[in-house]
């Protein structure tokens, strides 16, 4: 029968007297079998012994949880993941955060309305929130003014990535902001633009507020004509058999000149971006 194993007996570490103790300005640890631990040179245990030599050759191994391109970037931010992936690792490691190559791509997100998916725009304002990068965070957050706030998961991402709920409250804000400015400007331009008393309410309640809602969604909107801009004239395609209703889009009721110049400042000063109010 083989011999039972001895067991290790383990101890408590303990720090050596001085000059080995952990005041030494020494580089390296030496813990011996009884748990005493020696504060010593490298550069004095390397000439004295081939074995430290050896050991001391091969630098330690640290494993991490990020990816390689976490650790080396290599190319600018590709993507919002591999900007995510590394903005956390600059947090985990306590990592000085260089935004230049992050606010590139944050840029480039949000440099053409065709560019940006709202996948991206979304990434880009919560990244520039926690970059602290007002400019970003402000144009970024033009790309989201249909984004569904209801929807879990962009809940979920906006808060992980931007590591703060007020990225999302200012969202909330500015939708509601440009909820009542539609408001302004549907008491600018009447429902008697475009159909008939008969058909007013009708129109006035299920279209034109959607209608100033989708073409005030693109991120710079322009405005030269009111009544064009908003395409007015297609609303009442359910009321064409009306006399009254297409004599008025036929352009027998217009838009007076105040109507037009205070539609167009509403439009101007509409709600676009968020307020910065970064906590």
């Amino acid at each position: 029968m083989a011999p039972a194993t001895k067991p290790v007996l383990r101890v408590a570490p303990t720090t050596a007297p001085a000059p080995f103790d952990r005041d030494s300005p020494g580089d390296c640890i030496l813990r011996s079998s009884d748990g005493i631990e020696y504060k010593v040179f490298r550069n004095i245990l390397t000439p004295a012994s081939s074995v430290f030599d050896n050991m001391f050759a091969i630098p330690p191994t640290v494993d991490v949880t990020e990816g390689a391109t976490a650790v080396l970037p290599t190319a600018l931010a590709s993507n919002i993941g591999s900007a995510v992936e590394m903005i956390n690792m600059f947090d985990k490691y306590d990592i000085k955060t260089d935004s230049s190559s992050l606010r590139a791509f944050l840029q480039s997100v949000t440099a053409l309305p065709e560019r940006a998916t709202v996948t991206e725009a979304l990434g880009a304002y919560a990244m520039a929130w926690r970059l602290n990068l007002k400019e970003d965070a402000l144009r970024a957050s033009r790309y989201l003014h249909l984004v569904d706030l209801h929807d879990e998961n962009i809940i979920q991402n906006l808060l992980k990535w931007s590591g703060s709920v007020h990225a999302m409250l200012a969202l909330w804000d500015l939708r509601v902001r440009r909820e009542e400015a539609i408001h302004a400007i549907l008491e600018v331009i009447p429902p008697s633009s475009i159909t008939c008393s008969n058909h007013r309410q009708r129109v006035e309640s299920s279209k034109i507020r959607n209608n100033v809602r989708i073409h005030l969604a693109t991120p710079y909107p322009t405005c030269g004509d009111v009544k064009k801009f908003f395409r007015l004239r297609q609303l009442v395609d359910t009321t064409a058999s009306c006399t009254a209703c297409s004599n008025l889009t036929g352009g027998t009721r217009t838009l007076t000149a105040t109507e037009v110049e205070q539609g167009a400042e509403l439009i101007r000063a509409f709600p676009q971006t968020v307020k910065w109010s970064r906590k």
